[in-house]
């Protein structure tokens, strides 16, 4: 079996979604809009939404061309945080036995995400104590292995160091796209540069946090900001790999159950040393080693 990616965008511009309509949108190719539209479905238009099989399988494609945007995008397309949509996402295709289809906070286990609506970083380990900074949700700090109580000692990324609640913190600095259509874009700020389409469960990694919008970095190195609505903290990795075995158990002696190309989104469930239980969103679920997975290191 493999499991593929769905919903994904190329570099090159190229879209495969996943649902049975494929309405597109307007093409960009090299920066121009050339205001071509497709429409690419097999004839039942049926298919299950976000599932991807080969032809044996007897399952649908969209081939969606729309990427990249120029800042205002397509005719018609053109969308902001909650007030309609763009188009979707940033992933990318694959294939395969069957198939389904400031501070630096880089990999530092050390940086995690405020969880919390929002978390007061303060002088002392005590809720009286006074307020230094108020850290909104996603906001990534850095833990400083001191811990009191309820609280933890911080750094934020002012450079500011204080005492925050331990129940408001997360266990990583990742985050994920809780809605399909969501811009990435350059700057802060719904009128910036659009640089992508992001797909809903997308994974991505928090750096800053600026007023609305948090600045993130996916796998491929690519960072911008993204409003804090489309965020979620919900956490899922993506094959980084060329494909990754997903087996029944943590480890390589367990059976294996299906292969996932690169690109492919799971869901974490759990994680077991340096194997991660993983479920895909048509509800295949498994153990990945976490070498072969970024958003599970």
């Amino acid at each position: 079996m493999w499991l593929s990616c769905s919903g994904a965008v190329d570099r090159d511009g190229a879209w495969r979604g996943a649902d049975a309509e494929g309405l597109v949108g307007r093409v960009v190719q090299g920066g121009d809009d050339v205001g071509e539209e497709r429409i690419v479905k097999n004839g039942a238009g049926e298919g299950r939404r976000g599932e991807v099989l080969n032809s044996e399988g007897g399952a649908f494609e969209i081939v969606r061309r729309q990427r990249r945007f120029l800042q205002g995008g397509g005719a018609g397309i053109e969308a902001e945080e909650r007030e309609g949509p763009v188009a979707e996402t940033r992933g990318g295709p694959t294939s395969g036995t069957t198939a389904l289809a400031a501070p630096k906070v880089g990999a530092d286990k050390n940086w995690v995400i405020v969880t919390g609506e929002s978390c007061n970083l303060r002088s002392t380990q005590a809720s009286s104590s006074k307020i230094l900074e108020e850290l909104g949700k996603y906001s990534p700090v850095k833990r400083l292995g001191e811990k009191s109580g309820d609280y933890e000692k911080v750094e934020a990324m002012s450079k500011k160091t204080g005492w925050v609640r331990s129940s408001l913190l997360g266990k990583t600095a990742y985050v994920s796209v809780s809605e399909g259509q969501t811009n990435l874009r350059k700057d802060p700020g719904k009128d910036q540069e659009i640089l992508w389409v992001l797909a809903r469960d997308y994974p991505l990694r928090a750096l800053d946090r600026k007023d609305d919008y948090v600045q993130v970095e996916d796998w491929e190195g690519t960072k911008g900001w993204v409003h804090e609505s489309r965020l979620s903290t919900k956490h899922t990795a993506i094959v980084k790999g060329t494909t990754a075995d997903l087996r029944g158990g943590p480890g390589k002696e367990y059976e294996i159950l299906a292969h996932a190309e690169q690109k492919v989104m799971f869901e974490i469930v759990q994680q077991q040393g340096d194997w991660v239980e993983v479920r895909h969103e048509n509800g295949n679920r498994g153990w990945i080693w976490t070498g072969l997975l970024w958003g599970a290191d």
